[in-house]
């Protein structure tokens, strides 16, 4: 989120980011941090995203790109076709389509989990959940040709943010 922010804020982008799409159902269900989600609620968000991406290809104004944000695994067939599915919502926009895949270290991760303001945004605040989501899941690695593969565990945002768009700038 932080490296998302700082995306748009360097390079006027619109931060579309799943969790503020989650949010309006995550406080209906009441989610704290630390219980696990019911699994229908993914149906009930994946409409929400519909509706998203529908305004973004068919309302908002065509120069307008934007930074998504989502956490993928390669153990899950959905998250491909989701992946799959975003990248046929840039084609329809006509934009550059430029998937980036963050990747972070274990100890870092068990650190950054439990800040307060992962809290305010209903987010994961398990510290054990980074180990046991990284021994179930690895973060999907698309074969696409605008990917970049990043590890984030030693850089600042801003020069995370720069390696990004200048990635994206030498993508057609």
């Amino acid at each position: 989120m932080t490296i998302a922010k700082e995306l748009c804020r360097q390079a006027g982008l619109i931060l579309v980011d799943n969790q503020t799409i989650n949010m309006p159902l995550f406080k209906v269900v009441g989610v704290d941090g630390k219980t696990k989600l019911p699994a229908r609620i993914w149906d009930n968000a994946r409409a929400i995203w519909n509706a998203v991406f529908d305004t973004m290809i068919h309302i908002a104004p065509a120069e307008r790109s934007y930074v998504l944000t989502n956490v993928l695994v390669n153990e899950d067939d959905d998250d491909m076709a989701w992946f799959r599915h975003v990248e046929t919502v840039a084609k329809k926009k006509g934009a550059i389509f430029v998937p980036v895949r963050l990747t972070c270290s274990l100890e870092e991760m068990e650190k950054r989990i439990t800040r307060p303001e992962r809290k305010e945004r209903m987010k994961e605040m398990n510290p054990k959940a980074p180990k046991e989501y990284m021994e179930k899941y690895t973060i999907l690695e698309p074969d696409h040709a605008n990917l970049l593969s990043l590890d984030v565990t030693e850089i600042d945002p801003k020069d995370a943010a720069i390696a990004i768009l200048n990635h994206a700038g030498n993508c057609e």
